[in-house]
């Protein structure tokens, strides 16, 4: 849907690019928001917004392939989606009952999930530190592939824009 994000109040024109700038990653950072609110403003963003500025640092990547990695590997091996399931866990914030009742399955099968995520991961899912821990793997793996599939769209526009005599190779104005 449509998300509306909001930079910095400025004062003068020298600093509306940086503004711009704040907005964008403002409204990247949204788009994995567990909230639906009418505009987003920086403190809205919180973790989020840091782990999509952060994408593209390796020790970031680094994170995200040692924690969830085996997960990931699972998923893509056995056509599951345990990782979902682990998001919708943290999101409801280790209430199983709440995130079984979200993700419309049985309690019983959430469990079993969990308990799969449990023994590939070797994490104690009790654990809050854990918990933090897989949240923002999880967060900074939306921001990565976020950040992908923006810049393949863009990488699309500026091919088709090349074939029409447009701008092919002009940079995005933020």
């Amino acid at each position: 849907g449509l998300i509306v994000a909001v930079g910095s109040t400025v004062q003068d024109l020298d600093h509306v690019a940086h503004s711009f700038t704040e907005a964008h990653q403002v409204a990247d950072a949204a788009r994995g928001a567990n909230t639906e609110k009418l505009y987003y403003e920086l403190p809205d963003i919180q973790l989020r917004g840091l782990l999509y500025m952060l994408g593209d640092d390796p020790r970031l990547q680094s994170f995200v392939e040692r924690t969830l990695g085996m997960l990931l590997e699972f998923d893509q091996r056995n056509q599951t989606d345990l990782v979902d399931s682990l998001r919708t866990f943290l999101l409801h914030g280790g209430n199983k009952s709440a995130a079984a009742e979200a993700a419309h399955v049985a309690r019983q099968t959430f469990y079993r999930r969990l308990a799969t995520v449990q023994r590939i991961l070797s994490m104690d899912l009790e654990s809050a530190e854990v918990r933090t821990s897989l949240h923002a793997a999880i967060m900074a793996l939306e921001s990565q592939r976020s950040t992908r599939r923006r810049a393949a769209t863009q990488t699309s526009e500026v091919a088709d824009a090349g074939g029409r005599g447009g701008l092919a190779g002009a940079e995005p104005a933020w």
